[in-house]
């Protein structure tokens, strides 16, 4: 419920600039814990520069997201959204992070 309101308040945030919305890590592989976060990886162009300027444009979403993130934690689930920002560019230019997501991450 939260990773697919999550994609909904992302295109509501960014619309057309928004062109891949990928979850990897822990909930990709189906083995989260109480208080796993939820990985996502956000392809946006364009993007502000850095990553506070970054994060400060997803606290849109956050909000967006907050009510079912408050409703898990009120059943024991201590969740949150750990986004990763890249433009196309930067994705050419590759990551180490994306070896973690070769053979688990969804792309939705």
């Amino acid at each position: 419920m939260i990773l697919e309101q999550a994609l909904r308040a992302c295109h509501r945030v960014y619309g057309e600039r928004l062109s891949s919305f990928a979850v990897f890590g822990s909930v990709a592989r189906a083995c989260t814990r109480v208080d796993s976060d939820i990985d996502v990886l956000l392809l946006v162009d364009p993007l502000p520069d850095g990553r506070m300027a970054r994060m400060r444009e997803f606290a849109a979403v956050e909000s967006l997201v907050a009510e079912p993130i408050a409703a898990a934690r009120e059943d024991g689930i201590n969740t949150s959204l750990s986004p990763v920002f890249k433009t196309p560019h930067e994705m050419k230019q590759g990551s180490l992070l994306f070896l973690d997501m070769v053979d688990e991450a969804e792309i939705l």
